[in-house]
């Protein structure tokens, strides 16, 4: 997928989380994780927006290989929650990382999902297809109106 799909299916999935579960304080800090997250696996190709300051890390792991593991987002989960010492940032961590993961899991080219084992989730949406660009627009629609509501409902509270 491509890194606009990336950015605004993390935002509405983060915008959830901030709905639904007890994120009481930090919102900014948790969006942040989530949003760099969600880009972070996309270290390990030379061309993204962070493997373009790392390009050794493609040449050493590979692409959507131990990057786009269920093992990687683990760790980055685990990493977050010691610097942070903040479980619910953990859990932006594990958003973030993880929905990098099922939308390339979607896409031919697949991923290792469970790296180091050979089996890959594959599927049939095109990197920069049409269907990619229509999830960017749908992600990116429903974040606005989540936000639109959320503001919304926060007006109405002030009378």
């Amino acid at each position: 997928m491509i890194f606009l799909t990336h950015f605004a299916f993390a935002l509405l999935l983060g915008l959830l989380a901030i709905e639904n579960f007890q994120v009481e304080s930090g919102y900014g800090a948790f969006m942040a994780i989530v949003i760099i997250s969600s880009l972070l696996p996309d270290i390990d190709c030379a061309t993204s927006l962070f493997g373009r300051h790392a390009p050794a890390i493609e040449r050493l792991f590979g692409h959507r290989k131990f990057f786009h593991s269920l093992l990687f987002v683990v760790m980055a989960a685990i990493l977050v929650a010691a610097l942070f010492q903040n479980p619910i940032f953990a859990f932006a961590a594990l958003i973030g990382a993880g929905s990098h993961l099922l939308l390339d899991s979607l896409t031919p080219a697949g991923l290792y999902i469970f790296w180091p084992s050979n089996l890959i989730a594959r599927g049939k949406i095109r990197t920069g297809s049409l269907i990619d660009y229509a999830l960017f627009a749908l992600f990116a629609t429903l974040s606005i109106l989540l936000l639109w509501a959320h503001s919304a409902s926060q007006l109405s509270a002030l009378f």
